[in-house]
């Protein structure tokens, strides 16, 4: 059976195609392609789906049977946070167990190399390669116990350093000030803890929503669009909210509803943010956007006389420009987005 990484990852419907067999061939090639590379470190995450952990599991011991020391995070852990710990921490990279917004039959592995964006498409062909030739008596396995005990494992908590990070680039104070009331959907995903602790802290008011595991995603996919969202139009008007925050199965997607209980779309959300980081952050760069994404952005950076970037669908090309032309913002219609001084 050929596995193959699509835009994002590798994905598969649970107990078909993704299985414990599978799973172990795709750890030991991304294992063969970080030693390849001289790394020896690397973050395990997942997020709140099926079995997450057992999966967790075997992909650390295929790490550790390859020598390759393993950092893992003991809850779900969102993908921006995986992107921050492996360039915080200077990782080799780092594998994060998610299917992402997909339907909850679903599960996948997604790999981010050590400049913590996501794997660009060469690299996803040599680990390919590297799939195809794999034989079952290649793969390598060792214990978590037996791999703490030789230092090859180890339980972290990268979210104090991220929410520190995180702070230092966004005015938790001026929203503070701001007096809002937030209700935050979480979808049941790896948002967790993460999120809600935040709108609890910063907001006059919050309500928090499906912040518990649910492996059925409520019975639809964890995608915060304009459908799931249209069940708090009401609640909004009629309460007074001031915001709805969505966010995704592994936290890389987010969705907002305005105070008047309309939808805002992402290609909206990423102009006005462009608007933001040129005015009031005296930021100075290009945007970028994937061919899908409307040209709010672009006029935007037009009115700073700055460029403005197309790339092709899928965020491993956005993040590119964030490496490599210092890009203000980098986003896409479906709602993943990034930003010149945030992980890429």
């Amino acid at each position: 059976m050929a596995i193959r990484f699509g835009t994002s990852g590798w994905r598969a419907v649970i107990s078909d195609e993704f299985t414990f067999n599978n799973v172990k061939r795709v750890a030991q090639a991304i294992a063969e392609f970080i030693k390849s590379t001289g790394g020896n470190q690397v973050i395990v995450a997942r997020d709140t789906r099926f079995m997450t952990e057992r999966y967790a599991q075997i992909v650390s011991e295929v790490m550790a049977g390859n020598g390759i020391k393993v950092l893992l995070p003991e809850n779900p852990t969102p993908t921006p946070v995986v992107s921050f710990a492996i360039r915080s921490l200077e990782l080799s990279g780092g594998i994060n167990i998610t299917a992402s917004h997909n339907p909850p039959e679903y599960c996948g592995i997604k790999f981010n190399p050590s400049n913590g964006a996501p794997a660009a498409p060469d690299t996803t062909k040599k680990i390919e390669d590297i799939i195809d030739k794999i034989e079952p008596d290649k793969i390598h396995a060792m214990s978590l116990s037996k791999a703490s005990n030789e230092g090859l494992f180890e339980i972290i908590d990268p979210k104090p350093q991220y929410i520190k990070a995180l702070s230092e680039i966004v005015d938790f104070e001026r929203i503070k000030a701001g007096g809002l009331r937030v209700i935050c959907d979480l979808l049941y995903g790896a948002a967790i803890n993460y999120l809600d602790e935040l709108c609890q802290n910063l907001c006059a008011d919050c309500n928090v929503v499906h912040n518990y595991r649910n492996a059925y995603f409520g019975g639809d996919r964890p995608e915060p669009d304009e459908d799931r969202l249209r069940e708090y139009s009401t609640l909004v008007r009629d309460g007074g909210w001031d915001i709805v925050i969505a966010t995704d199965g592994d936290a890389d997607r987010f969705g907002i509803m305005d105070d008047t209980g309309s939808y805002v779309k992402p290609n909206e959300i990423i102009a006005l943010l462009a608007h933001h980081l040129y005015v009031n952050k005296n930021m100075i760069g290009p945007v970028a956007r994937s061919i899908s994404t409307s040209h709010a952005v672009d006029a935007v950076a037009s009115e700073f006389n700055q460029a403005s970037l197309e790339t092709p669908v899928g965020f491993k090309y956005l993040a590119n420009m964030i490496l490599s032309e210092n890009a203000v913002i980098a986003g896409e219609e479906s709602g993943g987005l990034s930003i010149q001084n945030h992980t890429p």
